[in-house]
């Protein structure tokens, strides 16, 4: 073998050998690209990336691009403040580049999929498309309907460290909760099952749970199904109200009665500006004597919240139809 046969043979090689590790690169679970730090690297799924960032491996404007679906861990990793530990980071994008579920089974009480401590600036997009509405990401919780404080997506403000949950945006989702629990028609008695929780500073808290300064959430076009509350944001008194938050264009619950949305569709508490509205809210059941609702604005701080052009398709309690399709503005 002469010498230029031997050494294309080796050019092959070696072009052949990049192109593998190459595509393996790209078509990895979850990729993530940074302006700072390491600028580019590779994980199973997306909560070992939250470590990464945690760890300060990643900086600056970071971008998590869900490339195939994933297996998240029973426990999730808290994804911090920048500031907290090592972590330093300006935004944080986190999209889909393929139709993905994004699931865990957790084993334990009080675990989500995705837990946001005290982290702002945080995006979390649904769609393929840049400025697209399509819903190709699904988040699911899949623990047994018997464990309690499940949540799909759960945010946790800690007003003792200053650290609340500002500029944060959930869009073109559908978000899959553990069980619609104790509806009389899901099979499960649970009453902490949840969708997306901003509440407490604690992973027990429940939906009602005072927070603070859940602040800038934005909610929208997302589909939410087979929890006990859709959607929940809860602030405290002043100065930690829940400041200018906007759910809207999101489908909760289901035609499906046994994996709709059981108490709540939306509930606010101790918010200050939040606006809700063009959501469909369905078939809202609770087989208890309490009053299930589609929308609720609780608390003595809420103030200048709008309520507006919500189409609501049935509220039941212990099979009482309280309420039929109706739009409401208020």
């Amino acid at each position: 073998m002469n010498q230029s046969t031997l050494k294309g043979g080796r050019l092959k090689f070696f072009f052949l050998l990049f192109a593998f590790i190459l595509v393996q690169n790209v078509h990895s679970q979850v990729s993530v690209n940074a302006t700072a730090g390491t600028i580019s690297a590779s994980y199973l799924n997306v909560n070992d990336a939250f470590a990464a960032i945690n760890a300060g491996t990643h900086q600056g404007s970071i971008q998590i691009f869900v490339n195939a679906s994933t297996t998240e861990p029973a426990v999730p990793v808290a994804l911090l403040a920048s500031g907290q530990g090592s972590s330093v980071y300006s935004d944080i994008l986190i999209k889909p580049t393929a139709v993905v579920t994004v699931a865990s089974t957790p084993t334990a009480t009080n675990s989500s999929v995705f837990l946001l401590d005290g982290a702002d600036n945080v995006i979390i997009d649904g769609s393929i498309s840049n400025g697209g509405t399509t819903r190709d990401m699904t988040i699911q919780n899949l623990a047994a309907n018997t464990l309690t404080y499940q949540s799909v997506i759960r945010f946790i403000a800690r007003t003792t460290l200053g650290l609340g949950v500002t500029d944060v945006m959930i869009k073109n989702c559908i978000i899959v909760g553990s069980t619609a629990g104790n509806t009389g028609y899901s099979g499960s008695t649970m009453t902490t099952s949840y969708g997306i929780l901003a509440s407490g500073a604690t992973a027990t808290s429940t939906y009602t749970t005072a927070g603070g300064d859940y602040d800038n959430i934005t909610i929208d076009n997302n589909e939410v199904t087979n929890c006990y509350i859709g959607i929940a944001i809860s602030g405290t008194t002043a100065p930690n109200t829940a400041d200018n938050n906007i759910i809207t264009n999101n489908l909760v619950g289901s035609a499906t009665t046994a994996v709709s949305c059981g108490l709540r569709g939306i509930y606010i508490n101790q918010n200050v500006g939040t606006v809700i509205s063009l959501n469909k809210i369905q078939n809202i059941a609770a087989n208890t004597s309490i009053s299930p609702a589609a929308i609720e604005v609780a608390g003595t701080a809420s103030s200048a919240c709008q309520v507006r052009r919500n189409e609501i398709d049935k509220v039941e309690s212990i099979s009482t139809v309280v309420g039929e399709r109706m739009e409401l503005t208020v």
